[in-house]
């Protein structure tokens, strides 16, 4: 085993512990050998957001992304969507909105049966006070869910429509819910 492997497991096993400066130590350490590593980008920048370091992550996910995309085979799809889902979700972390967006219309242009990026993108435009994009996100994602979420999903865009159509101010669901953000 090189000391790049070893490095590897090494940090896979301290995240798995929930050890994550001795994963960061590691994965640091594994690419001071070889940057030019996509999963390893990507677990160095995981290990920061398990401990509650998404602004050091980003850069590390963001270059994850960029080496898988020389990765086109077939084999490496999988791996490929993971980073861009881990970007994405970074990036709805620390509130980067505009870059939520682009990565997961990214991950749905290049994965369109992904049901959770379609998910993750509806709540994003939800949640980002665009409901009647969100709503239609989550109608076009009915054909890529099972029949459970498909009905959860067609419940809730049921809910947003009825509220849109309610002409009620949009604060009504902050100041129903005002002991929760307290």
């Amino acid at each position: 085993m090189s000391d790049l492997d070893g490095l590897a497991r090494r940090g896979i096993s301290a995240i798995n512990e929930q050890k994550f400066d001795e994963a960061i130590e590691a994965f640091e350490a594994a690419l001071a050998i070889d940057e030019t590593r996509p999963d390893l980008n990507n677990a160095l920048g995981m290990a920061h957001v398990h401990r509650g370091d998404v602004g050091n992550a980003l850069p590390f996910l963001e270059r994850a992304v960029e080496l898988a995309r020389a990765f086109t085979e077939e084999e490496h799809q999988e791996m490929r969507r993971h980073f861009h889902v881990a970007l994405a979700t970074a990036y709805q972390l620390v509130d980067q909105v505009p870059r939520a967006v682009a990565s997961l219309q990214e991950i749905i242009e290049s994965w369109p049966e992904d049901a959770e990026a379609h998910l993750q993108y509806a709540q994003l435009l939800v949640g980002s006070c665009r409901l009647q994009q969100g709503a239609q996100v989550y109608r076009d994602a009915a054909d890529h869910l099972d029949e459970a979420r498909k009905e959860a999903a067609n419940a809730l865009v049921g809910t947003i429509e009825a509220f849109l159509e309610s002409e009620e101010e949009a604060s009504v669901f902050l100041e129903a819910h005002r002991d929760e953000y307290v």
